[in-house]
C-alpha cells in the first residue's frame, strides 16, 4: 500500500508542478513578450486564446493523464502482488466488455 502512495504521490507532484508552471508561465509571457501576447489570434489576442480557450483543453488533458497513470499505477502494484483471496484488479474497460457480454448470455 505505501508504494501505491508513493507513486501516486510523486504522479501528483509531478501532474500538479506541470499546471503550476503553466500558470506562472501565462503572466510571466505578458510581461517578457507583450507583443507576441497581443498578437491578435482569431479575432482575440494570443493571451486571451490561451486564457479563455486553450485552458480547458490543457487541462482536461492533464486530467485524463493522471487519471491514466493513476490507474497503470494501481493495476502494476496490484499484479505484482495480490492479496489472499482478494479479486484480480479489473480495468474499467473490462468490466464494461463483462456487464456486456452478461447481459448478452441472460437474454
Amino acid at each position: 500500500m505505501q508504494r501505491i502512495m508513493r507513486r501516486q504521490a510523486a504522479l501528483s507532484i509531478r501532474v500538479a508542478a506541470i499546471f503550476v508552471g503553466l500558470l506562472i508561465a501565462l503572466p510571466l509571457a505578458n510581461l517578457y513578450l507583450p507583443k507576441l501576447m497581443a498578437a491578435d489570434a482569431s479575432g482575440f489576442t494570443f493571451s486571451w486564446l490561451v486564457l479563455g480557450v486553450l485552458f480547458f483543453p490543457i487541462t482536461w488533458a492533464l486530467s485524463a493523464y493522471f487519471v491514466r497513470k493513476s490507474e497503470i499505477v494501481e493495476a502494476e502494484l496490484s499484479a505484482s502482488n495480490p492479496r489472499r483471496g482478494a479479486p484480480a484488479a479489473v480495468s474499467q474497460p473490462e468490466l464494461i466488455d463483462r456487464a456486456v457480454n452478461d447481459s448478452e448470455a441472460g437474454q
